[in-house]
C-alpha cells in the first residue's frame, strides 16, 4: 500500500477528476488524502507517500523551495503535474518558454516523477537532462470527458446545470483583461516573473484581452436576439468578474452568467461550445460536442499573440456573428487532430494508477489508525472555531477555498464507485482533507 496525495486549489476545476482518480487508486488498495492544497504544509506530513500535484511551488520560476523541501524530509516524492501543462498563447517557441516558468525541472530529485500532458513538453524537459523521469500521463481534466464517463455522471450534470441541456456554453478565459481580483493585482510588478516581462507586456495583454472580451459579449448580444428560443450560458474563467457579463446582457431572459459547479457537467450537457483560445474547446472535442472557434474578422496580431494557438485550430473557425450562426446546429466535427502533440495520452486517470502500481516504490503510512485521529485532532478543532466565527459573522467571513463544494467529494467517489465497480470508502478527516480507502486493506 502506497499513501498518495492529491491536493485541490480550485473545486471547481479538480474536484471531479480528484474523486474519480482516487477512487481508482483506493480500489487498488493504496490509501488517498484529497486535500486543500496547503493543509500539510501547515499540519507537516502523516506519512511517507506520493504528492500528485503541483501545489508545492506556488508562483511560477523562480519560487521558493520550502515546501518541496519539506515534503522530502517527510520522506514525500514528487510526481509533479500541472493543470496548466500545455496550452498556452503563442507560437510553439512561446509555448516552451511558458512550460519552462511554470518548473524548474533540474532540482527535482531522482525518485520524484514529472507527468507531462504530451510529446512536445516531454522533449522541453528533456532538454535540460533532469534527473527525474518525465513521463507523458496526460491529464485526468481531458480523460474525464470522454464518453466512458458520460452515463455515470448525468444525474451529477443535472443536478450541476439545474436540469437545463442542449444549451449553447459560451466559455470565455480573458482573466488578465477582467480580473475577479482587480486591475491592480494584474498590473503587481511584485510578482515572481514580473521583472522577465517586456516593459508593455502586461498593458498589452489588458488591451487584447479586453477587446476580445468586448467582442464575445457582442456576439452573445446578436446570438440572443437572432435565436431567442436558445438557452445561452456564459461561463467566465474562474479568475474573471462576472460583473462586466452580467450588467451587459441583463436585457436578455435567454443568457445567463453561470460559474457555479464544474466545467465538465456544463460542457457535457451543452449542444455547442463558443470559445476563442480556451482550454476547454479540446475537451468539448473529447467529449464530442460541436466546437466554435470565435475569432473576429477585425481581430489584430496583438489579439492573435494573446490567444492560446491550439485551441483556435479547433472545431469549426467563425469569423462573424453570421458564421456562428450557420455552425451553431452542426454536428461534432474533428477532423485536425493537431492537439495530440499536446495531450498525447488520453486515459490519463487509468495510466496513472497504473504507474502507482508499476512504481518501484512501496511507502506504508507511517501512522495507525490512533496516530491519524491525534495527527488532525488541531486541526479539526479549528474547524470548529472557524464554524463558530461564520456563524457570528457570516456576511464577513470571506474565504478563497470552496470548503462546501469540496464536501461534495464523498457523493463524487460514490458515483465513480459505480463507474469501478469498486467499493472505496470516502471518509471525513477534517473540512479540508478526505481520506479514500478500500477497506478490504
Amino acid at each position: 500500500m502506497t499513501c498518495i496525495y492529491l491536493p485541490v486549489e480550485l473545486c471547481s476545476r479538480e474536484l471531479m477528476v480528484r474523486a474519480y482518480l482516487a477512487t481508482s487508486l483506493a480500489k487498488n488498495g493504496h490509501k488517498v488524502y484529497v486535500f486543500e492544497h496547503t493543509l500539510f504544509d501547515r499540519l507537516k506530513w502523516p506519512s511517507a507517500g506520493i504528492y500528485i500535484g503541483k501545489n508545492c511551488f506556488r508562483t511560477e520560476v523562480p519560487y521558493s523551495k520550502a515546501y518541496y523541501n519539506e515534503m522530502k524530509k517527510n520522506d514525500i516524492d514528487l510526481w509533479y503535474l500541472d493543470e496548466e501543462g500545455g496550452i498556452y498563447s503563442g507560437n510553439a517557441k512561446d509555448q516552451e518558454e511558458v512550460l519552462t516558468h511554470r518548473l524548474e525541472v533540474n532540482e527535482l530529485e531522482k525518485r520524484d516523477k514529472v507527468l507531462v500532458w504530451g510529446e512536445w513538453q516531454k522533449k522541453v524537459f528533456n532538454l535540460k537532462k533532469p534527473y527525474a523521469e518525465v513521463v507523458i500521463s496526460g491529464s485526468p481534466n481531458f480523460d474525464i470527458f470522454q464518453e466512458k464517463y458520460k452515463d455515470s455522471l448525468l444525474e451529477w450534470d443535472l443536478n450541476v446545470t439545474g436540469g437545463l441541456k442542449d444549451f449553447i456554453l459560451v466559455n470565455t478565459r480573458f482573466s488578465q483583461g477582467n480580473p475577479k481580483r482587480g486591475i491592480d493585482f494584474i498590473f503587481n510588478n511584485k510578482q515572481p516573473h514580473s521583472e522577465k516581462l517586456p516593459k508593455l507586456y502586461m498593458e498589452e495583454v489588458f488591451i487584447a484581452h479586453n477587446r476580445l472580451l468586448l467582442s464575445v459579449i457582442e456576439l452573445c448580444l446578436h446570438l440572443a436576439q437572432a435565436l431567442p428560443n436558445e438557452k445561452i450560458i456564459i461561463r467566465p474563467h474562474p479568475g474573471e468578474s462576472i460583473d462586466i457579463y452580467k450588467n451587459l446582457t441583463k436585457k436578455f431572459k435567454n443568457i445567463s452568467v453561470i460559474s457555479k459547479g464544474g466545467v465538465e457537467s456544463w460542457i457535457r450537457l451543452s449542444k455547442a461550445l463558443i470559445h476563442n483560445g480556451c482550454s476547454t474547446a479540446v475537451q468539448a472535442i473529447i467529449a464530442k460536442k460541436n466546437v466554435i472557434t470565435y475569432i473576429p474578422e477585425n481581430i489584430t496580431a496583438v489579439e492573435k499573440n494573446h490567444s492560446a494557438y491550439l485551441p483556435n485550430t479547433i472545431g469549426r473557425v467563425a469569423n462573424n456573428p453570421e458564421d456562428v450562426l450557420l455552425s451553431i446546429n452542426k454536428p461534432y466535427k474533428n477532423e485536425n487532430n493537431i492537439w495530440i502533440d499536446t495531450i498525447s495520452e488520453i486515459d490519463s486517470i487509468n495510466f496513472i494508477s497504473k504507474l502507482v502500481e508499476e512504481s518501484e516504490l512501496n511507502k506504508n503510512s507511517r501512522l495507525n489508525k490512533t496516530g491519524v485521529l491525534k495527527f488532525f485532532l488541531l486541526e479539526r478543532v479549528k474547524d470548529l472555531l472557524r464554524s463558530s466565527i461564520r456563524n457570528i459573522f457570516s456576511s464577513q467571513v470571506n474565504t478563497k477555498f470552496d470548503y462546501k463544494e469540496f464536501s461534495r467529494l464523498s457523493d463524487l467517489v460514490n458515483i465513480a464507485n459505480n463507474h469501478y465497480d469498486s467499493n472505496v470508502q470516502c471518509k471525513k478527516i477534517t473540512n479540508g482533507c478526505y481520506s479514500i480507502y478500500n477497506k478490504k486493506n
